[in-house]
């Protein structure tokens, strides 16, 4: 209790407050202490509430703050996988690029082949067609004669050898000649001469195939020499042994029916129908010798394959 200071007169006498003036005085001193007090309690309920206001609106951003980081990394997550998924399909669509262009490349390179191979057709082509207009403009040129063996006659060497009796109508189809296939003659044997100072009346290349001539002959004789072939007649030939399943004379046929017979045979023709089903037909075989033509027709057999065929004279 703080008490008064002692009142002063003008005479200098100090009065003494009384003790009610001093209770009261008290009293009034207690009241406002109180109400001093009473306002800093509320003044510090205020600031501790605005802190506390302050503090949950921190704790509130920081909450938020937290969501917002929270929903940006889901955010970069999702953005990372669907960058991921497209380097993916790029990276698919540029290896399929890039065997798209090694296939392109590679038919490139086939199309540049079948065109080189074109171009070399179409000028081997051309060169056979230039080669056949020769030969034509050469056959449309050359002098008509009306048949070989008038063109025989009007030679004045030949006359000699006209065989003697009635004369024969000059007609194409008294004229004896043969064909002559020169595609499997070597070139070895091109060479070779096996008959001397050997005579005919002409000898004519076929247009429409340069290994074929045509050998026009004075008589018999000299057509006999000139074939050097005999034909045979076989019958009941095994279809399986010269056949194959297309009707065609197999490949190797003449080789080994000619070393199974000990002769030697140039060719061999089916004479029977192709397309019929029967096991067995007739064929011809065309011999090198005729001692050999005439041996299988003495003997009257020829072997196939183990089986024996019967033989007689060809008659075309």
């Amino acid at each position: 209790m703080v008490e008064e200071p002692a009142t002063t007169t003008r005479s200098g006498r100090v009065i003494t407050p009384s003790t009610r003036a001093r209770e009261a005085a008290g009293s009034d001193n207690i009241s406002a202490v109180r109400t001093s007090k009473k306002s800093m309690t509320q003044v510090e309920l205020t600031a501790v509430k605005k802190a506390a206001g302050l503090i949950e609106e921190k704790q509130n951003g920081k909450d938020g703050n937290r969501d917002m980081l929270k929903k940006i990394g889901q955010y970069l997550e999702s953005t990372y996988q669907e960058v991921k998924g497209l380097k993916e399909v790029l990276i698919k669509q540029e290896r399929m690029i890039k065997e798209q262009s090694e296939m392109i490349r590679g038919q490139s390179s086939i199309i540049k082949a079948l065109q080189t191979q074109v171009e070399a057709i179409q000028n081997q082509s051309a060169d056979e067609c230039k080669h056949l207009r020769e030969q034509l403009d050469t056959i449309a040129n050359a002098p008509v004669k009306e048949t070989y063996a008038a063109a025989l006659g009007s030679q004045p060497g030949h006359q000699q050898d006209a065989p003697l009796g009635p004369s024969v109508p000059s007609t194409f189809a008294n004229i004896l000649f043969c064909t002559i296939d020169t595609s499997r003659v070597g070139e070895d044997d091109k060479g070779n001469e096996e008959i001397r100072n050997w005579r005919c009346a002409a000898v004519v290349k076929d247009a429409k195939n340069a290994d074929r001539i045509k050998v026009v002959c004075r008589h018999e004789d000299e057509i006999q020499l000139v074939k050097e072939l005999y034909p045979v007649k076989i019958d009941n030939a095994n279809r399986k042994a010269v056949l194959d399943t297309e009707g065609n004379i197999l490949l190797g046929a003449a080789e080994a029916l000619g070393k199974e017979n000990n002769i030697n045979i140039a060719k061999i023709s089916w004479l029977s129908k192709k397309d019929s089903n029967k096991a067995y037909g007739s064929i011809v075989v065309y011999v090198t010798k005729g001692i050999d033509a005439k041996r299988l027709i003495d003997g009257n057999y020829f072997d196939i394959v183990g089986e024996s065929a019967y033989t007689r004279i060809f008659e075309p």
